[in-house]
């Protein structure tokens, strides 16, 4: 959005942790929630790229800055507080097609570095996993459930209506 900034980047996520412990607190007067999964879907970070949307001028710091500065210590923050109120939290990282190339190998976008980084970080503190998935999408089980966990970039648009595509390829791989 033209009025996404560092300051809108970290009220989002402030507005998450308050949003999901609302959410969580409602369900606690039920029943026990002691696990999170988090399935973070890409596009953590804007790029450089102006054809997705990085007007020259308009993108106040490079890729870099943006993982370093501003992504990584807000996601950190945001994990580091919801363990607090969980036993564990695990969180399903892929890819966004913002700060990739597309002539980039797959393994090269943005949110990869920043889930490297947010791993590495994470990797001693017990009851946080970070598990990053660097193919095109997943299924992941929750409860007995499952999720096709996927950022959808790779699904081009039908008839200019995303949904129509996103239904078409569905049922081809169901």
């Amino acid at each position: 959005t033209p009025s996404y900034d560092e300051d809108v980047y970290n009220a989002r996520m402030d507005m998450m942790f308050h949003s999901v412990m609302k959410i969580i607190t409602l369900h606690r007067n039920m029943y026990p929630i002691r696990k999170l999964r988090i399935l973070n879907l890409g596009d953590n970070v804007q790029g450089e790229n102006p054809f997705q949307g990085s007007k020259i001028g308009s993108v106040r710091m490079g890729v870099r800055d943006q993982i370093a500065k501003l992504a990584f210590p807000a996601h950190a923050k945001l994990i580091a507080s919801l363990k607090q109120e969980f036993e564990s939290v695990t969180e399903e990282c892929y890819g966004g097609n913002h700060g990739h190339e597309r002539l980039a190998p797959e393994t090269s976008r943005a949110d990869f570095a920043l889930y490297d980084v947010l791993q590495a970080y994470f990797a001693d503190k017990k009851g946080i996993t970070i598990n990053i998935h660097e193919h095109f999408g997943d299924i992941i089980s929750i409860q007995g459930f499952r999720f096709f966990c996927f950022h959808g970039d790779q699904i081009a648009c039908h008839q200019g209506i995303p949904f129509f595509a996103l239904n078409r390829k569905l049922d081809k791989w169901f």
